[in-house]
């Protein structure tokens, strides 16, 4: 690694622990609109808190020199996934990359999802593409038409339902 990466990555890793220290675990919560008041309130309480707990713990996990398996990678990918934490979610994805978590398709379940959920189809149809046909779960396969038909692209959810099934 060169120096101009390493300064990148400390900045990137400033930042996010910045990020930890200064959230405020209200703002974490993901506001349905058809969800009540008191719905979020109860969501607050529960998944926020909890969710939170679980980003702080994997961050300091790493900032400690700890590997994450494939089971705490996948669980930090669910929590930035149910927040709809993009920029945690691809430092995630960086970490994936550099250490051959790539070609885990338990992984890449967890990081289509990711990408799904904070808006970034492209994304998640890239890493779905990029497995052969045999690599593909019918768990990845009901991500990706769930992705397209909550992004509202319904025909391309209907033409990955009718590929799957073939």
């Amino acid at each position: 690694m060169n120096d101009l990466s390493y300064y990148i990555l400390y900045q990137q890793r400033l930042r996010f622990i910045g990020f930890l220290a200064e959230v405020d675990e209200s703002d974490l919560v993901r506001h349905d609109s058809s969800s009540s008041d008191s719905d979020n309130k109860e969501k607050k309480s529960s998944s926020s808190s909890s969710s939170s707990l679980k980003t702080k713990v994997y961050w300091s996990m790493r900032l400690e020199g700890h590997k994450p398996t494939q089971f705490t990678l996948g669980s930090a990918l669910r929590v930035c996934s149910s927040l709809g934490l993009i920029q945690p979610g691809e430092m995630v994805h960086g970490y994936v990359v550099k250490n051959g978590f790539e070609s885990n398709v338990f992984i890449v379940v967890e990081l289509v999802d990711m990408y799904e959920k904070c808006k970034c189809i492209f994304e998640a149809e890239f890493l779905f593409k990029g497995l052969t046909f045999d690599r593909k779960n019918h768990v990845l396969w009901t991500s990706m038409v769930t992705g397209y038909a909550e992004n509202g692209d319904d025909r391309k959810a209907v033409e990955v339902f009718c590929y799957m099934r073939q």
